[in-house]
């Protein structure tokens, strides 16, 4: 992957164009759902387009956000989530399962 400079530090950019056709846009999570710090963020890739024209829904994140308690969230298109491997956002590493509370937090 090429690097990029993102707040004079420079961090591993993903190829993704070819996933979003319509174009990208990402952010990066540094907080988890109780406003704590990720020593490992994530980084979230999406389809503005779909986004805000609220086209068709991304099936896996309605069944990641899927609970007895409450309805799934809708959120549309393509996404590609990575994770860093520490705060400083300069390598990516592998998810493990530990990671999956935190996704789900971000997209509810």
């Amino acid at each position: 992957s090429a690097t990029e400079l993102d707040c004079r530090i420079a961090r591993p950019v993903i190829e993704v164009r070819k996933y979003f056709p319509n174009g990208s846009a990402s952010t990066i999570v540094h907080y988890d759902m109780t406003r704590g710090v990720l020593q490992t963020p994530y980084e979230v890739h999406y389809c503005p387009f779909s986004f805000f024209s609220r086209s068709h829904c991304n099936v896996a994140i309605t069944n990641l956000t899927s609970s007895p308690d409450s309805a799934p969230c809708y959120w549309p298109g393509t996404v590609i989530v990575a994770k860093f491997s520490s705060p400083y956002c300069n390598e990516y590493v592998d998810f493990d399962i530990s990671d999956i509370a935190h996704i789900r937090a971000y997209f509810r």
